[in-house]
């Protein structure tokens, strides 16, 4: 069995923002293979289904941000799943809005839950899908910005991001994270305004 967690906070007063692009991508790739999120356990929100014939369970954490290894770690030691059968969603500052990078391992980059979770597994070879969502402008604000929500023109942008997210997720199920590494890695490999307006 796969989990696939997509990294957020919980509370309405953290819907859509920037730092919960974790928590929307999961709810896209649920959606997308008939998968409902909404069972409470592992102090998570659980789903269970199916991704390209391979049995998953999506959880979104719900203890914020910086405990986020804590609920992760206890689903891992329940199902006795292997850390690289973990997926990790997640929003990227140092990716533009409209990219999205795929990672077979590696550190946290400065993202908290990523910290976490690296924390109580010890270890680090699980795959993530980091979530471009850039960063404010010179002077600006980076807490403010993340906890921000997406502008009404980078909506549907975020829209193609989270269908490319998916397909990258599922890639990686089904297929492993070095081919999904040459696909979505790519420099020239980004959503942008003129791919919306088609």
């Amino acid at each position: 069995m796969h989990l696939i967690v997509g990294l957020g906070n919980p509370g309405r007063q953290y819907e859509a923002t920037r730092h919960n692009a974790g928590f929307v991508a999961l709810d896209a790739l649920a959606e997308r293979n008939g998968i409902i999120i909404q069972k409470r356990r592992f102090i998570s929100e659980l789903g269970r289904g199916r991704v390209k014939n391979a049995d998953v369970l999506m959880a979104k954490p719900q203890t914020f941000m910086n405990l986020s290894g804590r609920a992760v770690r206890q689903i891992v030691d329940f199902y006795k799943l292997a850390v690289d059968h973990l997926l990790v969603l997640h929003d990227d500052m140092d990716l533009a809005l409209g990219r999205i990078k795929v990672a077979a391992k590696g550190g946290a980059g400065g993202h908290k839950g990523v910290a976490s979770i690296l924390e109580y597994l010890g270890e680090d070879a699980f795959p993530r899908i980091k979530i471009g969502v850039g960063r404010p402008g010179e002077g600006g604000d980076a807490t403010g910005y993340v906890l921000g929500r997406f502008a009404p023109e980078e909506i549907e942008i975020l829209k193609l991001v989270l269908m490319r997210v998916a397909e990258a997720a599922e890639m990686i199920i089904s297929r492993g994270s070095a081919e999904a590494q040459a696909l979505y890695n790519r420099r020239d490999f980004r959503v942008n305004e003129e791919e919306v307006k088609i």
